[in-house]
């Protein structure tokens, strides 16, 4: 009966230890690369998710309802049916406007505020500008950054220039 040298063992139990190393780091570079994506996504998600929310409530108002008193506050108001009379139209035919809404950058979140309370829009945010390029056109500009569970700073940012009626 023949046995295993103390170096064949030595030999064995080294290349199972380096094989082993291999693949933890493989794993370990997949699952950076993953928390690095979901972070990513996440970002880009909360992104889109308050430029639709905004585009959908900023479309309906007219650009002389908007005031902008700061880089970082939008102020404006939208067509509201205050008499209950079925349009939004008042009895000498002029919109009737709601009260003030205001979105703004407070703490990393973008706040919704109207006298119905205030709503937050969107979490993680660093950075947002309004601004009014043209007379029509409301330029938005969203910075995201969070840290990914990897510690890894992550940052996305994007534009909206939406439309507004000419009322």
């Amino acid at each position: 009966m023949k046995s295993f040298t103390l170096t064949e063992i030595m030999a064995a139990v080294s290349i199972t230890i380096i094989i082993m190393l291999g693949v933890f780091r493989v794993m370990d570079t997949g699952r950076n690369a993953w928390l690095t994506g979901q972070t990513a996504v996440e970002l880009r998600q909360e992104i889109i998710k308050t430029f639709i929310r905004m585009d959908s409530e900023l479309r309906a108002t007219a650009p002389a309802q908007i005031n902008i008193p700061n880089t970082f506050t939008l102020i404006f108001r939208l067509p509201r049916d205050l008499d209950a009379d079925g349009t939004v139209l008042d009895s000498a035919g002029q919109i009737e406007w709601s009260a003030p809404i205001t979105y703004s950058l407070n703490n990393g979140q973008i706040i919704r505020s109207s006298p119905a309370g205030n709503a937050v829009m969107a979490n993680n945010i660093t950075s947002l500008r309004f601004s009014l390029p043209s007379s029509n056109i409301l330029q938005i500009d969203i910075t995201a950054g969070k840290i990914a569970a990897n510690r890894r700073q992550m940052q996305d940012s994007d534009q909206l220039k939406l439309t507004m009626r000419n009322l």
